[in-house]
């Protein structure tokens, strides 16, 4: 398989029946290359890039103990009892950087635990450092 350079996405389409999706890209040689997708494609290939994009960010980083975080500025949690039978955390959704996570039962409320402890931790040094 051939691996092409591109240097940046020039556009993207979007059928008028919303079926399918084509992106332009830019090669590094100077070309284009368009890609056209079903739209069912497009939640698998965002959830590679996203993975793709951590791996980058934390093998370019000075610190191999850092994370790179991200301040979500909406949130909701659904308890999906039909389809996956768990219970799914959504940040920033209906937005370019909606990302979910579906969790076991438990592991939900051991999160909500770890949850309110840290907040609680975080709320105690804020109050120590207004005094």
């Amino acid at each position: 398989m051939e691996l092409l350079v591109v240097s940046s996405i020039k556009a993207h389409v979007v059928s008028d029946d919303g079926g399918q999706v084509a992106v332009a890209f830019a090669k590094k040689d100077g070309g284009e290359l368009s890609v056209m997708m079903p739209t069912e494609c497009l939640d698998a290939l965002i959830a590679g890039l996203n993975r793709a994009k951590t791996v980058a960010r934390n093998k370019r980083a000075d610190n191999v103990e850092k994370v790179n975080v991200t301040m979500a500025k909406t949130w909701t949690v659904i308890a999906d009892v039909k389809m996956r039978g768990a219970v799914v955390l959504v940040f920033d959704a209906k937005t370019d950087a909606q990302v979910a996570y579906a969790l076991d039962a438990e592991s939900s409320k051991e999160l909500a635990a770890g949850l309110i402890r840290s907040a609680e931790t975080v709320l105690a040094h804020k109050a120590s450092r207004a005094n």
